[in-house]
């Protein structure tokens, strides 16, 4: 088995039999470097094997379509095993740090409603755009603080201050730990020196970036922190890349990430969509994917400004 033939594999009939027993080998082996904790269901067997294996298809490889990039940038079948690899290294790290970020913002959340030390001056409480400031000031100002000065707001007090605890990712805990009584000298600290009112989704956001949490999405946060949650730093960036690369890019490029977007990753069917052959499709793709990899500081942060200029073209 070659890389050309998984590619004409991949070409005909999507993930097939040769394309599935290899993710099948790489989760197999990936997922014996990490603790039972990185299941969904806090053990591996064959069952929970599958049901990462699905995950990670249907999130990553098919669902955010990385498997038909990775697929034309590997220069070898080793760097596209290897690419797999810190694919799905990647997807089990997030998906555990996901479930961290989840608890600590529902802790946060819970904590300002039910401590005298915050009330609320504006919005619904389990919103994101609910304001929130210590119950001894007496303003009901809104901060002007930006998120960047909130951070460094955050940075103030260090780990030890706050008592943090932190946990590599092969740790059978998750990464970082900050009890109860680091989370309100946290945000006691964040509220007094904001000088107004910051909203939840700010304080989430800064949280994130301060505590280096995953991001969660508009699904998992629900009605708590996703409605006019302000943007992280981090997706800021990917966005004002994605349209310094849209800049550069011509009409053909455009229309065959849309048609390569619309086939689901298949490339004959986007090249046909697209009135171009297979070699001028891969030929566009690459010279975008080119143009991103010179500002992207890794493989995720590529990825993600990949989503969101493709994810522009469909913009009206």
């Amino acid at each position: 088995m070659t890389l050309d033939d998984l590619r004409r594999e991949h070409a005909e009939r999507g993930i097939g039999n040769d394309l599935l027993a290899l993710l099948e080998r790489i989760v197999r082996s990936t997922s014996a470097t990490y603790p039972a904790q990185y299941s969904d269901t806090g053990v591996w067997n064959d069952d929970s094997r599958a049901d990462a294996l699905q995950d990670w298809i249907a999130t990553r490889l098919v669902g955010r379509g990385d498997l038909p990039v990775i697929l034309l940038t590997a220069k070898s079948l080793d760097s596209f095993r290897a690419a797999l690899t810190t694919s799905f290294r990647q997807f089990l790290v997030n998906r555990r740090g996901r479930s961290s970020a989840s608890n600590l913002y529902s802790r946060t959340q819970h904590t300002l409603e039910g401590s005298d030390e915050f009330k609320l001056v504006g919005g619904r409480a389990r919103s994101s755009a609910a304001l929130w400031t210590l119950a001894s000031n007496s303003s009901g100002d809104v901060s002007t603080l930006s998120q960047e000065d909130l951070v460094r707001v955050a940075w103030e007090l260090s780990d030890d201050d706050l008592g943090v605890v932190r946990y590599g990712p092969y740790s059978l805990k998750s990464s970082p730990i900050l009890r109860q009584s680091g989370l309100i000298t946290f945000l006691l600290h964040l509220l007094g020196s904001a000088k107004g009112a910051v909203s939840l989704g700010q304080i989430a956001a800064t949280m994130r970036l301060r505590f280096n949490l995953a991001s969660l999405g508009t699904a998992e946060l629900g009605d708590s922190l996703a409605s006019d949650e302000p943007a992280p730093l981090a997706a800021i960036e990917a966005a004002e890349l994605a349209s310094s690369v849209l800049a550069q890019i011509g009409e053909l490029s455009t229309k065959c990430l849309r048609s390569l977007r619309l086939a689901g990753g298949d490339f004959d069917q986007a090249a046909r969509s697209a009135g171009v052959s297979k070699r001028q499709l891969e030929t566009e793709l690459s010279r975008v994917l080119s143009l991103i990899a010179q500002d992207a500081e890794d493989r995720d942060q590529a990825m993600e400004v990949y989503e969101r200029l493709v994810e522009s073209l469909f913009k009206e």
